[in-house]
């Protein structure tokens, strides 16, 4: 039982993060959060480090392995190749406060995490590998320009996966917390993940915001109507009590700025419940409106059907 006991310790007691950093590896302050710290080293190893809220072990996901994760006894194991007894030697100074330091703890390093849950930090490690794009031909198929997906609007909030399916991040207010995979005929969204919003860029004098059912809709809407002092959010479907308090924080925000709101949900029923809700939390004093499609569903039908219509327009002043 003490045995046991002991490897709990070491699991609670011995921030990860630390032993990371005295063992090579640095930290990066760009990627981290308050819940999930990223660290990497001189060799290209790259780790995830959070604090497990159901137990309060600290544990790891690779960054670049899918299949190296753990508690720090994994994480000693797999990179010093040490038996258990081996890692209990390597482990006991630290419990007792008495190991040797190699580096050197400053305000900024000194980093105590918020616990969370497993699922979401494995949702932010699978995250940091894909990549942001330029040009996505399902994208261009729905009528998305490529001038449209580099604007600076939404730079850095489109992604690609290793399968070539267009990731649309979804953010709370610690940062990344689930996203949607798009392609031909699929359509999902992150196991373990949890609905925030999508979100294009900010800028300080933003006098609209645009307020969509799903990413695409978002990028029709401005590719049909472009302007540089709009923002947009995307809810990918229905609203949760999350979304609702995200959503409530913007919309006081642009109110204290004399900002509109444009809910442009789907012409169905399920868009006019979500623009009913939107209402209801929004300010009373915050100017509100709500667009729907004339004849289509959503706002990417209408970009398609205009994107037609031009082109056999085209055709009819060739022949």
């Amino acid at each position: 039982m003490k045995r046991n006991e002991e490897l709990d310790q070491f699991k609670t007691k011995i921030n990860l993060v630390d032993y990371a950093q005295n063992n090579g590896y640095q930290l990066d302050q760009n990627k981290s959060s308050t819940n999930c710290i990223v660290l990497k080293d001189n060799q290209g190893d790259k780790i995830l480090v959070g604090l497990d809220k159901t137990d309060n072990h600290y544990f790891y996901y690779s960054l670049t392995n899918e299949t190296d994760k753990g508690s720090i006894i994994d994480f000693i194991q797999k990179r010093k190749n040490l038996n258990l007894g081996q890692v209990r030697k390597e482990l006991r100074p630290w419990i007792n406060n008495n190991y040797s330091s190699t580096f050197k703890i400053t305000n900024k390093l000194s980093i105590k995490l918020t616990p969370t849950s497993k699922e979401k930090s494995k949702v932010i490690a699978q995250f940091e590998n894909f990549q942001t794009i330029n040009n996505h031909p399902y994208l261009n198929q729905r009528g998305i320009s490529k001038d449209t997906i580099n604007n600076p609007r939404f730079k850095g909030t489109i992604y690609l996966d290793s399968r070539n399916n267009a990731i649309f991040p979804h953010r709370d207010r610690e940062g990344v917390c689930g996203y949607e995979t798009r392609n031909q005929d699929f359509k999902g969204f992150s196991s373990g993940g949890t609905k925030g919003l999508w979100v294009s860029k900010s800028g300080r004098n933003d006098n609209k915001l645009v307020i969509c059912e799903s990413p695409l809709d978002c990028l029709s809407y401005h590719q049909l109507f472009p302007d540089d002092y709009t923002r947009y959010f995307a809810t990918s479907g229905t609203l949760s009590e999350k979304q609702k308090d995200l959503l409530r924080t913007a919309f006081e925000k642009l109110d204290q700025k004399g900002g509109e709101i444009i809910i442009a949900t789907d012409r169905d029923a399920g868009g006019e419940e979500i623009s009913q809700q939107l209402t209801e939390i929004a300010p009373k004093t915050a100017q509100i409106f709500r667009y729907v499609p004339k004849h289509q569903k959503d706002w990417s039908e209408v970009l398609q059907a205009q994107i037609e219509r031009e082109r056999q327009q085209e055709n009819q002043r060739s022949r």
